[in-house]
């Protein structure tokens, strides 16, 4: 398929935002591992939501629906736009991360056995409760909606949905306050109408 061939040329850059992630985000719960805070502001219906592990699937969605958007996007123009993007919205994550470092006291896994809680014992292992404002987990797929507004109707949708799954799901696993969920959509969406509104010609 045409999409795919095209997709695969970008390989490189894929492969260096995911470099760029895991550095980043490790490097800065590294570094403010002894100095971060609890959560900006928690409210107190969010406070009292139990773990449910399900969630897990929904926040497992950011990866591939990344790697979507890689292989969807048609215009190399547009491309090039969502890369710099990324680039800029990891940035000004990381930046917030190291200077206002936030933490969770997250709650303990429920006892059982299932695939969710399974999957829900390895994420808490593999991901500290810190770098919680924003949150990059829903600040990168509601990037990918924004960017397949313009050209993918269809897929925009179901990216869309994808979001709206992950906005619930960072909260209902307890990775994730509310607060953390609208700084990402705020600091997402002025970066991309920004950007936007400076290109000349716009990109459509």
């Amino acid at each position: 398929m045409k999409w795919l061939k095209i997709s695969m040329r970008r390989r490189e850059w894929l492969l260096f935002g995911v470099l760029y992630f895991v550095a980043g985000y490790y490097g800065c719960a590294w570094l403010t591992a002894t100095r971060a805070s609890v959560a900006l502001h928690i409210f107190s219906w969010e406070a009292g939501l139990p773990v449910i592990p399900a969630g897990i699937y929904g926040y497992l969605l950011p990866y591939p629906a990344i790697v979507l958007t890689y292989l969807l996007i048609r215009s190399e123009v547009c491309f090039r736009y969502f890369v710099q993007n990324i680039f800029l919205v990891l940035t000004i994550h990381f930046l917030i991360f190291l200077l206002f470092p936030t933490a969770m006291n997250r709650s303990p896994v429920p006892p059982g056995h299932s695939w969710s809680l399974t999957l829900l014992r390895h994420y808490y292992t593999l991901d500290p409760p810190q770098n919680l404002f924003p949150s990059i987990h829903v600040s990168l797929p509601f990037l990918s909606t924004l960017s397949l507004w313009p050209e993918r109707r269809w897929w925009r949708y179901v990216m869309l949905l994808a979001t709206l799954v992950i906005c619930v799901s960072v909260i209902l696993i307890k990775q994730h306050y509310v607060v953390d969920v609208i700084g990402a959509i705020g600091i997402t969406a002025v970066v991309y109408t920004t950007r936007r509104m400076a290109l000349s010609p716009p990109v459509n």
